[in-house]
């Protein structure tokens, strides 16, 4: 947006500086994803209503069989690895529970077939559509799979606000290989959402939607305050919009996190950004005031 546009739109300098981007929206609530394991777990009927579950480990079960979609898993070793201290028997016996409430709550939900269970293993098949909030995230480097663009919109307008960590804060006391494995793959989760959402926070501003990927490239900041890939992504797309004001906020509260978690200062290439953005507002300043001394 040139000058002339920001003083149109704002009628001075200080104006542009005080315009806060709106957040995010959920526009389209029955495109997203029945399951959601980012953040606390949820199952949606088509009305957006939540199912519980009688038994917390059927979460931990859900997401271990769902971050792994088409890969079938032994009982026994679901049953090992959710009741280390029982015998094999009482192991399978509590696993035929825990099952038998999670069939029907899914069945409800997502539908039938999508989790499968026969005598000797359990799969997560999944289906064509948006099935979990994990098969975008995990399959978002595939132009045939996930929600695109509106869907992953909407899912973060509906997530949890204090967080999209995979399972928050489910904890199996006793099961190390669990928590382990829950560990690793919260890791991979979280790599695979920050992918995903850099993706489309580019998108959404080389298409216009500046509101919305400045929306994105916020959450980005929320979930990672010392990463100067999405700072600068964030401070490039409100430089885009005029925003010089709160482009150099960003880069003042990321320098902070960068210093106080750190130790370290911004990336050469983050300084000469931020020295890019002073110059363009300066410009943008003195042309404005030359307008102004023109009486146009």
């Amino acid at each position: 947006m040139g000058c002339r546009g920001i003083a149109d739109r704002a009628g001075h300098v200080g104006g542009v500086l005080d315009r806060v981007p709106r957040g995010l929206s959920c526009r389209h609530p029955d495109i997203g994803p029945r399951l959601r394991l980012l953040g606390l777990p949820r199952l949606l009927t088509g009305t957006g209503h939540a199912r519980t579950l009688q038994y917390r480990k059927g979460w931990a079960l859900l997401a271990w069989l769902a971050c792994e979609p088409g890969k079938p898993r032994r009982r026994a070793h679901a049953a090992t690895l959710l009741w280390p201290s029982l015998s094999p028997a009482a192991a399978l016996t509590n696993l035929r529970q825990v099952l038998a409430d999670l069939n029907r709550c899914v069945r409800s939900t997502v539908g039938d077939g999508v989790l499968h269970s026969d005598r000797d293993s359990l799969c997560w098949r999944g289906s064509s559509g948006p099935v979990s909030d994990i098969d975008h995230v995990l399959s978002c480097g595939r132009a045939s799979a996930g929600l695109g663009d509106e869907g992953l919109l909407d899912m973060l307008a509906s997530g949890p606000r204090e967080g999209m960590e995979l399972l928050a804060g489910l904890v199996l006391d006793g099961c190390e290989d669990f928590e382990y494995w829950l560990a690793l793959t919260r890791e991979r989760v979280a790599r695979g959402l920050a992918t995903a959402m850099g993706c489309l926070r580019d998108r959404l501003s080389n298409d216009g939607r500046y509101d919305d990927a400045i929306a994105v490239g916020r959450r980005l900041m929320q979930m990672d305050a010392c990463n100067e890939e999405h700072g600068r992504g964030l401070m490039r797309t409100l430089a885009m919009t005029g925003e010089y004001g709160l482009a150099l906020a960003v880069f003042d509260d990321m320098a902070q996190a960068l210093h106080s978690e750190l130790g370290v200062v911004p990336e050469p290439e983050t300084l000469a950004m931020r020295a890019g953005i002073i110059a363009s507002r300066n410009a943008c300043q003195l042309a404005m005031l030359d307008v102004a001394g023109t009486g146009m």
